[in-house]
């Protein structure tokens, strides 16, 4: 039996190969989760797996229906395409019907699943040392013993009596720069907060 006759399908068409360029052994099976009504036609269409053979390149062709067909309801669902061999993982793809009467699966999926996130890390070792990495105290503060020998008693002073400040240099350094005359400073709260800027 074929479907209804106002329903838009479209031709899938793709080939697999191995990294030494050989032609997959194997089928491919296409399926969905959902079941849609055909009212024009007075129809359900159901789910049901279409599994389809690799031929001797590797290749295959399908006949799918499009997913926002408007003579169907529900529309927007997905088909899902299950590789039968190793070495491949499994592909949701909506099929819109503006790609009738063919198009290939790459223009359908993702080339890869989402690869591992990178991450940044730093070692354990260049924390809290020359040429390395500040450590954060509790409260998120660089601690003072990491300030190369500034003092709460220096950066209070320096900021109030001679309108100094603690500016960071860029390069993960810092020092006093003259600020306004006779204060305009910062205090030793907001100086941790500079470091980090």
């Amino acid at each position: 039996m074929a479907l209804p006759t106002n329903l838009t399908t479209v031709e899938v068409t793709g080939r697999f190969i191995d990294h030494n360029g050989s032609p997959v052994r194997g089928s491919v099976t296409f399926d969905t989760d959902y079941y849609v009504l055909d009212a024009g036609e007075s129809v359900v269409v159901i789910e049901a797996p279409i599994t389809v053979n690799l031929d001797s390149t590797g290749s295959f062709a399908v006949d799918l229906i499009a997913t926002d067909d408007v003579d169907m309801t529900p529309t927007g669902w997905t088909w899902t395409m299950t590789p039968n061999f190793d070495g491949a993982f499994s592909l949701e793809f909506a099929l819109p019907a503006s790609l009738a009467p063919t198009t290939d699966i790459t223009v359908l999926s993702p080339a890869l699943p989402n690869p591992d996130p990178v991450y940044s890390y730093v070692l354990v070792s260049a924390v809290g040392a020359p040429n390395g990495v500040a450590a954060l105290d509790s409260s998120g503060y660089v601690p003072l013993s990491q300030l190369n020998g500034i003092t709460a008693d220096k950066i209070d002073s320096e900021a109030a009596t001679n309108g100094f400040v603690l500016t960071a240099d860029g390069s993960g350094g810092a020092s006093f720069t003259a600020g306004a005359a006779g204060g305009g400073g910062v205090g030793l709260q907001d100086v941790f907060l500079l470091m980090g800027a």
